[in-house]
């Protein structure tokens, strides 16, 4: 059986031969890099920026060049008509040919406030992608951070087993050699060994965990599913912090990506009941044209009269057009005053969207404070616990080793140590995920371009 148990831990221990060492700093570095939803975002910046450009607020000039070359035949007959009866005549067909090229030009001179409302939009528009783009970054960030730390928790439980299971180990070793003086039996290394046996099942199930949580990690990277690839090489440690809630409240509101969101959102709204007034004012804009013409027309075939094929006669020209057009809705049935309307009640709700979510946030923040504390408290008073235990497991080595208890007593005073490591692990664990949960609300992950 304790073969078994050496085999087990030598096969783990073999795998972590030639494994990249993996720091958080290289974890997040790899996942900023090969995030898919960073990518998507950074397009989504280009397509912002392409599309803000002067053109697309309608205030910009416009030329244009046209030609033109349409033909048309007719088909006439001249039959004559006598009260007697119908005299047909000659039926030739007409012929007639136009070509024409021309300039045309357009200048808004007017909108109405129209293009700098969308002017405004577009700015707007390249700046809500950034701010996806950081959303995506900070998430990204944030997944990385817990999804690091919950390996590193997972290899700390692997730890404080295998110490248990050494502990265990030693105790059957003495039990045995206690035997063959006959001041100990079979019955006490049975229980000891059974208790070793359970270990080994929760070592063999903790090194799945550790797995499970590598391909997480691997998950958030964007990386293949190698689970033997990377070793994680921080360690579960943590300083804790004094938090100002005040401060903390302030920095969410200047630095939360999702409030900034909501901002952009509120005016955007705000735009668009600016851009929906403006359909109330007349458009005026400058516009002119010159163009070329040449024409052609006649009869094909002969003229029956005289035998002969008449000319086609072509004339030519040229000619320059230049003018002013202002337009002005008077009425369209009420629709740019419910237009109008819909604007506002659109801006109403971006500002409830925006104090709702505010408020939600300062709740999270102020929950996940508590929490810290708390925590913080617990942490202390673990720690407590966990040195009285490691007291009493030596002072139970001895007393056991002394018959003083029996090997139901060790294996609780074990329990309670083994209990007392794990709770403190979590404590740790959970004080990490709670303080990236604080730092990623008040915005300590922006990326810096």
């Amino acid at each position: 059986m304790r073969k078994l148990i050496i085999v087990i831990s030598l096969f783990y221990a073999g795998a972590l031969i030639g494994q990249q060492q993996l720091s958080l700093d290289d974890a997040i570095a790899i996942a900023l890099d090969r995030s898919m939803s960073a990518k998507i975002a950074e397009k989504q910046i280009e397509i912002a920026e392409n599309n803000n450009i002067k053109a697309n607020t309608g205030t910009s000039p416009s030329l244009s060049l046209n030609a033109s070359i349409p033909f048309s035949f007719n088909r006439t007959f001249g039959d004559r008509f006598f009260a007697f009866g119908v005299v047909p005549g000659d039926s030739r067909v007409n012929y007639n040919e136009t070509e024409q090229l021309s300039i045309n030009g357009d200048l808004p001179l007017y909108t109405g406030g129209r293009g700098s409302a969308i002017k405004e939009q577009l700015d707007l528009a390249v700046d809500q992608s950034h701010v996806t783009l950081s959303g995506e970054q900070q998430r990204t960030m944030l997944d990385i951070i817990q999804s690091y730390y919950n390996i590193v928790l997972q290899q700390e439980r692997l730890e404080v087993l295998k110490e248990l299971i050494q502990l265990s180990r030693d105790r059957i070793q003495f039990e045995e050699v206690r035997k063959e003086f006959g001041t100990s039996n079979s019955f006490n290394i049975l229980q000891l060994e059974d208790a070793l046996l359970n270990d080994s099942t929760d070592m063999v199930n903790q090194y799945t965990q550790i797995d499970l949580a590598m391909r997480g990690l691997l998950d958030d990277m964007n990386e293949d599913m190698a689970i033997d690839r990377y070793v994680v090489i921080d360690e579960l440690e943590f300083a804790p912090d004094i938090l100002d809630a005040d401060m903390l409240i302030a920095e969410m509101m200047a630095n939360n990506n999702d409030i900034s969101a909501l901002e952009l959102n509120k005016k955007f709204a705000e735009l668009n009941t600016k851009l929906q007034s403006a359909q109330r004012k007349p458009i005026i804009s400058a516009n002119g044209s010159f163009g070329f013409s040449r024409n052609a027309s006649g009869f094909l075939g002969e003229n029956p009269r005289t035998g002969m094929k008449d000319p086609i006669a072509p004339t030519r020209g040229y000619g320059l057009n230049l003018g002013v057009t202002a337009s002005y809705n008077i009425f369209d049935g009420g629709i740019i005053k419910n237009n109008i309307a819909n604007a506002k009640l659109e801006e109403e709700i971006a500002d409830i969207n925006y104090l709702d979510v505010k408020q939600d946030f300062e709740v999270q923040l102020l929950n996940l404070i508590d929490n810290y504390n708390n925590n913080i408290k617990l942490l202390g008073i673990t720690e407590e616990k966990l040195d009285l235990a490691n007291q009493n497991i030596k002072i139970a080595e001895e007393r056991f080793r002394s018959g003083a208890i029996n090997s139901f007593d060790y294996r609780n005073i074990q329990l309670t140590l083994l209990n007392t490591s794990f709770t403190r692990l979590s404590i740790l664990y959970d004080l990490i995920v709670i303080k990236s949960n604080i730092d990623w609300l008040t915005g300590k992950y922006n990326v810096v371009d």
